[in-house]
């Protein structure tokens, strides 16, 4: 909320990764990849300390999100979306909403 909040971006792009404790995200950029589209094309894997199995998540947003950040009030923020990436490799997409401070998913469960 502090980066929409302070301008540095929207809430219609607005973009996160959260990453478990003990648990990292490598990207690694496709040599095939030109100067006119840095990034386009990409490879990932999640990994962990042994015995910890973490996770990572994307978060996201689109034109249908919406934030209200006011002093002294529960934050709001609607439409986030969540893209579950585990170390298995196991990838989940949902959707969770911010409402007056509670947090709420498509699936039940935040995580």
């Amino acid at each position: 909320g502090h980066a929409i909040n302070s301008q540095w971006t929207s809430a219609a792009i607005a973009q996160a990764i959260g990453v478990d404790e003990e648990t990292a995200l490598l990207m690694e950029i496709d040599d095939n990849t030109g100067p006119s589209s840095p990034g386009t094309n990409f490879s990932y894997k999640v990994i962990t300390n042994t015995g910890v199995s973490g996770s990572v998540y994307i978060l996201s947003t689109d034109s249908q999100s919406q934030l209200n950040l006011e002093p002294d009030r529960p934050l709001s923020f609607t439409n986030v979306r969540v893209r579950k990436i585990e170390t298995a490799g196991n990838e989940s997409d949902y959707i969770i909403d911010v409402k007056e401070g509670d947090l709420i998913s498509s699936t039940g469960s935040i995580y």
